[in-house]
């Protein structure tokens, strides 16, 4: 599979940044349990999330991805990271 990520968003405060991401993947081979699943569809999700610094060098992510096109394998996704600054 092979996708394409679009995201952007703008701090509110010092500590949070609300973004939405738009992400575009498409089929390569015919997976061998998914024999189902067309070559080249392609999928598209859009996804609000928000990121929140919850240390000096720690920041929390949480996200979701909500379907746009019919060729869509999942119904929506949930998401959490935790990023460290080095």
């Amino acid at each position: 599979m092979r996708a394409r990520v679009l995201a952007g968003g703008r701090p509110v405060g010092k500590t949070s940044l609300p973004f939405l991401a738009l992400t575009m993947a498409s089929t390569l081979d015919r997976a061998g349990a998914r024999d189902d699943t067309p070559r080249g569809r392609v999928e598209a999700y859009l996804g609000p999330g928000l990121n929140v610094r919850i240390l000096p060098r720690a920041t929390l992510g949480l996200a979701a991805q909500f379907p746009l096109t019919p060729a869509c394998m999942l119904d929506y996704a949930l998401f959490t990271t935790i990023d460290w600054d080095l």
